[in-house]
This record gives structure tokens, C-alpha cells and sequence, in this order.
């Protein structure tokens, strides 16, 4: 249900930019004083975004994006500069989501790049990046949210715990690899709003016997990549 939910919504929004496309190669603009319709519809789609993900319980993401989405409406409409002029709000806005976001008493909180045997992820990376490398024989998932940045994770060398694990991933205007061995059991899922979630992964046939990790990816003009 979630997925159907994800792409009816991305195809209504892909029709409805299709439309302001074409009411903009009309001529529609001079309406609004020379404005373009664009500058208009994008954020609006942004501000749904982040609805949605707060709907979904995805505190984080939904606060970023929303206030991002409304800080570019209004720029557009009073022609502020919303780089010059609001950028302070913006990181005031991700200093409260990380403060408000959801976590669990096994997670380690560290976006600090290099070798971890923790069991679980809780990273945010916010305009920045990071390399992970998990050790933990009893890896059990955890959330990776990444804002204006990245993050490359490498299971080559963790076992998943008998349990199984899941793995929430949210990348906005960024993007997340994830590497995987041949012999590990994934299943990739989610939803994309102008941008793309990929499994590029290859699985032996012992891999079907193992512990399986879920990796439920969300993306919003970013990438989620699982390979091996």
C-alpha cells in the first residue's frame, strides 16, 4: 500500500509539472506579471513532500523539507533572496528536527567516517559526508538521514542478526551508496519523488537462506544506491 501510495503520488506530480510546462510554453506567465508558473509549482511540491513524510512519521525529513518548500514559495513571491536572507533558518530548522527525531536504545548515534562494530545506525549528515565501514556480525539496521549530502556504507564485512534487520534511509538533495556482499540476503523498497532508488546488488543462492536486511529507502532530488 505504501509504494502504491508513493508512485500515485509521484505521477500525479509528474502530470501537474507537465502541465505547468504547457501552460507556461502558452504563454499562461503573463498573467502573473512575467512570473513564472515554475517558481510557483516546485516548491509547492516540496511543501507536499515533507507533509507527506510527516504524515508517515518521518519527523526529520518532513520538517526540512516543509520549511524549505515554504521558504522558496515565499521568496518567490516577494522576490527575496532566500540564500542571502534565510539560510540561518534553515539550519535552525535541522538543529530542531535532529533534536525532535525518533531514536532507539540500541542505536549508536556517530556520522564520524571509519570502522564501526556497532549493531545498529543513526546517522544524519547534514551539507556534509561520511564513509562507513560495519564490522558487526549482529548488524541490525537502524536510519541514515542525509540533507544536502552523503554517505557510503559498507556491509562487505557484517553479518546480519538472526532477527533479520531493517535499514530506514531518507536522502534529500543528496545521496546514499550502500555496498553489499554477493552472499547477503537484501530486499530493497521505497519511494522516490524526483529522484531514484536503485538495487544493483547480485545474491548467490545461499544468500536466500540467511537472515534477510530490509533497506527501506525515501528519496527527494537525491539517490539511493545498493550494490555490491
Amino acid at each position: 500500500m505504501k509504494n502504491n501510495t508513493g508512485r500515485l503520488f509521484l505521477g500525479i506530480a509528474v502530470i501537474l509539472l507537465g502541465l505547468v510546462f504547457l501552460l507556461e510554453q502558452i504563454g499562461l506567465s503573463d498573467i502573473l506579471g512575467g512570473r513564472s508558473l515554475i517558481g510557483f509549482f516546485w516548491p509547492i511540491l516540496i511543501i507536499a513532500t515533507g507533509i507527506v513524510f510527516l504524515v508517515k512519521g518521518g519527523t526529520t525529513p518532513g520538517l526540512v523539507l516543509t520549511t524549505l518548500g515554504v521558504l522558496f514559495f515565499v521568496s518567490h513571491i516577494f522576490g527575496w533572496s532566500i540564500w542571502s536572507n534565510w539560510w540561518p533558518l534553515i539550519l535552525i530548522v535541522i538543529g530542531v528536527a535532529i533534536l525532535v527525531g525518533k531514536t532507539t536504545e540500541n542505536t549508536l548515534p556517530n556520522s564520524i567516517s571509519g570502522t564501526t562494530s556497532a549493531s545498529s545506525l543513526n546517522d544524519f549528515l547534514a551539507f556534509w559526508g561520511a564513509e562507513k565501514h560495519i564490522t558487526s556480525k549482529e548488524f541490525s539496521g537502524g536510519r541514515v538521514t542525509c540533507l544536502f549530502g552523503g554517505e557510503k556504507i559498507d556491509l562487505c564485512d557484517a553479518g546480519i542478526s538472526k532477527e533479520g534487520g531493517k535499514l530506514e534511509v531518507f536522502c534529500a538533495f543528496g545521496g546514499v551508496e550502500i555496498i553489499v556482499p554477493t552472499e547477503m540476503n537484501v530486499e530493497v523498497s521505497g519511494n522516490g519523488f524526483l529522484g531514484a532508488i536503485e538495487n544493483k546488488s547480485t545474491a548467490s543462492t545461499e544468500a536466500s537462506a540467511r537472515p534477510k536486511l530490509l533497506i527501506v529507502g525515501n528519496v527527494a532530488f537525491g539517490g539511493i544506491e545498493v550494490k555490491n
